[in-house]
């Protein structure tokens, strides 16, 4: 599997599962990360257009409002994605594994217009991997 970096390093097949500042930690269930208010159009395409994550069903009346928490499903996990002042920049690294990471190298070739003018950006990496800003 290919992995997609958002700004991260990768695990690489047939590790103990350890990485470097993690222990041995084999699961986070999810994470929040604040997100500026009334920019739900903003989430929809990098979460959710770029990214691929699905949305929970229990937020869907949020997405069509476009106020308060949204959530992000990738795979078991969940990005909780509240509304705040201000977006919340996290310092730390997230990866997502992907078993083919085609379709998500050809949606960050033509992202979403609403992501110019932000800190989005990516590169491709010499492993086949993508990292994601």
């Amino acid at each position: 599997a290919k992995t997609l970096r958002m700004t991260a390093t990768s695990t690489e097949a047939g590790s103990s599962g350890t990485q470097e500042g993690f222990g041995n930690i084999l699961i986070l269930d999810h994470v929040n990360i604040n997100h500026e208010k009334g920019r739900h159009d903003v989430l929809k395409a990098f979460y959710y257009d770029v990214l691929g994550c699905a949305v929970d069903p229990r937020k869907i009346e949020n997405i069509e409002k476009g106020r308060k928490t949204l959530w992000a499903n990738a795979g078991i996990n969940q990005l909780h994605l509240p509304e705040e002042d201000s977006a919340q920049v996290l310092a730390g690294k997230m990866i997502l594994e992907y078993s083919s990471i085609e379709n998500v190298a050809k949606r960050l070739a033509s992202p979403p217009a609403v992501l110019q003018g932000t800190k989005f950006a990516w590169k491709a990496r010499s492993d086949g991997g993508l990292d994601v800003t």
